[in-house]
């Protein structure tokens, strides 16, 4: 691969790793948040 065509991908490549970081983090808050109204209406 040359590095032209590497700059060109670097900004894309940096967007989708965002997004997925993003994704991800929004993904585990909403499984916490399910997790902790079960172990409330278990009384705990």
């Amino acid at each position: 691969m040359d590095p032209g065509r590497l700059y060109d991908l670097a900004p894309a490549f940096c967007l989708a790793a965002v997004a997925w970081l993003v994704v991800v983090s929004h993904l585990w808050n909403a499984a916490t948040i399910v997790d902790r109204r079960r172990a409330a209406r278990k009384g705990r």
